[in-house]
């Protein structure tokens, strides 16, 4: 029994880290997005576009990077809970640190100042 127990754990790692690349895979996109942002977040008409272009990125694609694996650990985020596998497995922070800046300037406009309060998302 204890070699399916293995494979039970291998593959939960597994498919958690296959999530993170998921999320690296925006880094880039999030580093123009936030150079993009820079340029036009004095007019409010130019921001609801770039939340509006945004959205899919930020509610759908990795709106669960900082719900579920954001760590008080300063420099790491959570890839998975100690309950699992009797230890925390962690990512280094820095690796992320344009879509974390990313997600932290859209859940302020999108979901704290409701930039863009026509959005399907809002609709319950």
């Amino acid at each position: 029994m204890q070699k399916k127990d293995d494979v039970y754990l291998f593959l939960t790692l597994f498919s958690a880290l296959r999530e993170f690349t998921k999320y690296h895979q925006k880094e880039s996109y999030a580093e123009l997005e936030l150079e993009a942002y820079k340029k036009i977040s004095y007019d409010k008409g130019l921001v609801k576009q770039w939340v509006r272009k945004n959205e899919k990125v930020g509610t759908i694609d990795c709106f669960e990077l900082l719900l579920y694996h954001y760590s008080l650990k300063p420099y790491h985020l959570l890839v998975m809970g100690r309950s699992l596998l009797g230890y925390e497995v962690f990512v280094d922070r820095k690796d992320f640190e344009n879509l974390i800046d990313f997600l932290n300037i859209f859940n302020e406009l999108f979901w704290v100042k409701k930039v863009y309060p026509e959005s399907e998302t809002f609709a319950y």
